[in-house]
């Protein structure tokens, strides 16, 4: 039996509790939470055992390992808080509201650990790897990110938008290199005027050979929309969470949708859930998962796109 600890108690931290939940083995045990009113909440409508405060539960955590969703400007902070527990670590994106906080995050946290990339786990992110690579492996990647920043300003405190590109722009570019691999040269044209008018757009070129277009306009509408390209192979993501597959010739069409758990659970979060267990009874991270020392790699690319 794999007894887990909850840090947070928001509504991401439901979606990862309703996965775990779901797995054979594991016991949802102690959930914290700065209120211990809320932590109770939460132990009632999860199921968990037992409901303590964070600095209580830290003191004392008696689980085999701990889940970190607080809020992103707290990530950082409170997964080293965990760390010193010895207990490995699910926390969730982003570790780090700069590159140095996170590069920081990674030295000091040396047990086993995954960050909670949850769109490597997506089913269609799966197939559609899997077709690229079954092609010769992807040859070009876009990833187009716009964000109407301002927007947001009313459900996040000024701090958290300032540091938007290193909380929210890792949900698509770590696919650059899920589907392309490490990046080598970086070229940019970005317009940085203030935190919720931005412009980024940059050209990557990858050690396997791939090429990859970024584009994020920080001042209109999405949706978010990322294309792999192969040869006799197109895959679209538009939404993310599904995909349109073109193939030459002809420009033969089908459709990537999700079948399994991503139909029941947010999608990646029972995948990465699953991955997350084997991490704690092994003390290895399983392949297509990341740890935070290959979450620092997206984050540094993150800084080599979006510098200006």
């Amino acid at each position: 039996m794999t007894r887990l600890g909850f840090i947070g108690a928001g509504p991401i931290a439901a979606q990862h509790a309703t996965a775990f939940a779901a797995i054979d083995g594991v016991r949802l045990g102690v959930c914290a939470s700065r209120s211990l009113e809320n932590a109770e909440r939460f132990r009632a409508e999860h199921g968990f055992a037992e409901a303590r405060t964070i600095a209580d539960f830290l003191a004392k955590p008696d689980v085999d390992a701990i889940v970190v969703v607080v809020p992103a400007i707290h990530m950082a902070e409170v997964s080293l808080l965990a760390a010193r527990t010895g207990l490995p670590l699910l926390m969730e994106k982003p570790v780090g509201m700069s590159l140095e906080e996170t590069r920081n995050a990674a030295a000091l946290i040396t047990q086993p650990n995954m960050v909670a990339l949850n769109r490597r786990h997506y089913e269609v992110i799966a197939e559609g790897k899997r077709l690229l690579d079954e092609a010769g492996g992807a040859r070009f990647v876009e990833v187009h990110m716009p964000e109407d920043i301002k927007a947001l300003a009313g459900r996040y405190g000024e701090e958290t938008l300032k540091a938007w590109h290193f909380g929210n722009s890792v949900h698509l570019i770590d696919l650059f290199r899920f589907f392309a691999g490490e990046a080598n040269s970086v070229q940019t044209n970005n317009s940085v005027a203030n935190w919720w008018d931005r412009s980024y757009s940059g050209l990557v070129d990858f050690a396997s050979g791939a090429r990859g277009l970024y584009n994020a306009q920080w001042y209109a509408p999405g949706p978010w929309r990322v294309t792999a390209y192969a040869d006799n192979l197109c895959i679209v993501y538009a939404p993310i969470e599904e995909a349109l597959v073109i193939r030459s010739p002809g420009r033969q069409r089908s459709e990537i949708r999700a079948s399994g758990p991503d139909t029941r659970f947010k999608p990646g979060f029972f995948g990465q859930a699953l991955a997350f267990v084997e991490t704690v009874r092994t003390g290895m991270v399983p392949a297509g998962s990341a740890d935070l020392a290959d979450y620092l790699k997206s984050v540094e690319l993150i800084d080599r796109l979006t510098a200006g």
